[in-house]
């Protein structure tokens, strides 16, 4: 047990440890940031004119050739646990369908084998788990053989994890010879493709594209020719869908262009930022910039994350050719440890996270 302790403490990065606790696990303020957006460039599901309708129809065309290649593969992020469904077990197994009670991977795995014989195509299936579920997770898979899946098809992979802290910085501990720690978030699926070698074997098979989506989006389009073959006119590294959101203020999201560059700001400070560019009101205040509107009524930032994504391969190698790292965010929850005698409790403590659309800046 202490040689495994030790283990782990070698492990840790203590010099960016360091940078965490001052400057994002003891701040909180959340870093301000500015109100200079401008909404983010979309295509529409229905072409706008002829130029479009040409472009639309060459996408799909182009995306139906790569998905017929084997260039295209279905990536999952499924790190989480099903306890906010009040299930025990990965999120993943979760008996979604009204009638059938098929599981989401169930649901996932028929669509695959579809698209696959379709298109006469190999289409993998790259699966990220996490420390929280791994075990169960293949166990699952194995047990359901892969739901006719060819298992040398299904690549099944962990994600890293964060230590825990306490709200004044120390690292907790799971039990006397285990740090506290949690999956590192969505954000961390670029250094899990390279570090879990899925990436090689991407390269192997000849896959380019990966269409990402999350594990509790039973309604997903995991193979759309229209959105890979956009990706690769445009010349993108990385590609998004949103939805038009229901309301200015609804919690998802939301697609920005700052610099130039595309962003997405989470609903938490995107709801807070005032528009600068209104007139104050009768209390002397702003309205939101999430509320302001064009001409015919609609809103102005009314695209919404979903977070579905089209992604290059040679990005995230790009990414992980550097000392690249995504933003961590804080999360404040309650967190099982032991105390300093040793009893096991649980309080209020630290999880950091990384997004995966924080990804959009580099690319």
């Amino acid at each position: 047990q202490r040689q495994d302790f030790l283990a782990q403490i070698q492990r840790l990065d203590f010099e960016k440890i360091d940078f965490w606790v001052a400057n994002i696990v003891k701040n909180h303020a959340p870093e301000a940031i500015s109100a200079d957006f401008t909404p983010a460039f979309s295509y529409h599901p229905s072409p706008a004119g002829p130029d479009q309708q040409r472009k639309y129809t060459e996408a799909v065309k182009l995306g139906r050739q790569l998905i017929a290649a084997g260039k295209v593969a279905a990536f999952v992020v499924a790190g989480g646990q099903g306890t906010r469904l009040g299930f025990d077990g990965p999120k993943g197994n979760f008996p979604i369908s009204p009638v059938k009670k098929k599981t989401l991977f169930q649901i996932f795995a028929e669509t695959i084998a579809a698209v696959s014989q379709k298109y006469k195509a190999g289409c993998p299936w790259y699966v990220m788990t996490s420390p929280l579920n791994h075990d169960q997770t293949t166990e699952i898979f194995r047990k359901n053989n892969y739901y006719g899946l060819d298992e040398k098809n299904v690549f099944i992979f962990q994600q890293g994890t964060l230590p825990n802290f306490s709200p004044d910085g120390r690292i907790l501990l799971a039990d006397k010879s285990t740090i506290a720690c949690s999956p590192d978030g969505h954000g961390g699926s670029f250094k899990a493709l390279y570090q879990s070698g899925a990436l090689d074997d991407m390269k192997r098979r000849g896959i380019e594209y990966l269409s990402y989506w999350q594990v509790d989006n039973p309604l997903i389009k995991i193979f759309d020719p229209l959105f890979i073959g956009l990706h690769v006119l445009d010349n993108a590294e990385m590609s998004s869908k949103a939805l038009i959101k229901s309301g200015p203020f609804e919690n998802v999201g939301n697609f920005c262009l700052r610099d130039g560059k595309l962003n997405v700001v989470e609903y938490s400070e995107f709801n807070k930022l005032p528009d600068n560019q209104a007139p104050l009101d009768s209390n002397g205040g702003r309205p939101k910039l999430a509320e302001r509107r064009n001409p015919d009524g609609s809103l102005v930032f009314e695209l919404g994350s979903i977070a579905i994504h089209i992604i290059s391969r040679s990005f995230v190698e790009n990414l992980n050719a550097g000392d690249f790292s995504l933003p961590l965010h804080k999360a404040v929850k309650n967190i099982q440890h032991i105390d300093e005698k040793g009893n096991a409790v649980e309080t209020d403590g630290v999880k950091l996270e990384t997004f995966v659309f924080d990804a959009l800046l580099l690319a």
